[in-house]
C-alpha cells in the first residue's frame, strides 16, 4: 500500500474486479428494469494497477446507477475499457472506460451544466429521475485528483455515453519482486464509524471493512456522527 497524497489512497488492484464488483453492487437495479450489460474487457493489457481503489468504485458506481436509473425497461448498458497507451518507462498506462446506455438521454441545455453541484435535470418527458448532479460533480474532482478527464455525450432520445481517461500506474514484474511488504496493519475488530451521505457508497465501504473484520456503525452525516460520538 502507498499513499500518494493525503486525499488517494493508492493499494494493487484489478480494473476487471473493480467493475465487477461494482456490477454487482448495483445487480438488482439492474434486474428490476431488466437490463442487459455488456462488459468488454478485451482491450486491457495492463489489468493490476496501482489506484485509489474505493474511489475509482465511487466514480463507476454512481456513473452506472446514473445509466440505469435514465435507461428504459429492458434497455441495454454497455462498458468497455480500453488502454491506447502503455508507457512501460513510467509504468503508467492510459485507460480509458466508456459507459453507454440507449435510454432517454440528456438535454443540451443540462449538459452545459451537468457538472455543477446540485444540479439535477427534473424531468425527461414525463419520467422524473433523481440522484445526478452532485455524485457527477463529486466524480469529476476524484477523477481530476487521478490528473484524469471524464466527458459526457448525450442526445435526448438516443442515450448518453460517459468517457474518462485515467493514467494508472501498472504494477511491474519487477517492481512486484523487489517490493519490500509494508508493515501489516491489523485492524480486524476495530470498531469504526463510516460518515458519508450517498448510501451506496456507505454500502461499499461498509463491506470492505467488515470483510477485513471490523465492527462497522453508520452515519448518513457530520450531525448524526457527532450525535453517535457522543453518546
Amino acid at each position: 500500500t502507498r499513499r500518494s497524497s493525503d486525499l488517494l489512497l493508492e493499494t494493487e488492484c484489478s480494473i476487471q474486479q473493480i467493475i465487477n464488483d461494482v456490477s454487482d453492487i448495483l445487480e438488482n437495479q439492474m434486474m428490476e428494469k431488466q437490463i442487459d450489460l455488456q462488459l468488454d474487457y478485451s482491450e486491457i493489457w495492463e489489468d493490476k494497477i496501482i489506484a485509489d481503489k474505493v474511489k475509482l468504485t465511487q466514480i463507476l458506481q454512481n456513473i452506472l446507477l446514473n445509466a440505469i436509473q435514465y435507461s428504459n425497461n429492458g434497455g441495454k448498458i454497455s462498458v468497455s475499457v480500453k488502454q491506447p497507451e502503455i508507457d512501460d518507462e513510467q509504468g503508467i498506462a492510459r485507460t480509458e472506460i466508456r459507459i453507454k446506455d440507449e435510454g432517454c438521454g440528456i438535454s443540451k441545455e443540462f449538459l452545459d451544466k451537468i457538472f455543477e453541484p446540485f444540479e439535477r435535470e427534473r424531468t425527461l418527458g414525463k419520467t422524473e429521475v433523481s440522484g445526478i448532479g452532485l455524485g457527477l460533480s463529486i466524480c469529476r474532482k476524484i477523477i481530476h485528483m487521478m490528473n484524469g478527464v471524464i466527458k459526457i455525450e448525450s442526445e435526448e432520445g438516443k442515450g448518453t455515453e460517459v468517457f474518462i481517461s485515467i493514467p494508472l500506474v501498472i504494477q511491474t514484474l519487477t517492481e512486484i519482486a523487489e517490493e519490500v511488504p509494508d508493515e501489516e496493519i491489523l485492524i480486524s475488530g476495530k470498531r469504526i464509524l463510516v460518515v458519508e451521505d450517498n448510501t451506496l457508497n456507505r454500502e461499499i465501504v461498509k463491506d470492505m471493512l467488515e470483510s477485513a473484520g471490523c465492527i462497522v456503525e453508520e452515519a448518513k452525516d457530520g450531525s448524526f456522527a457527532v450525535d453517535m460520538v457522543n453518546l
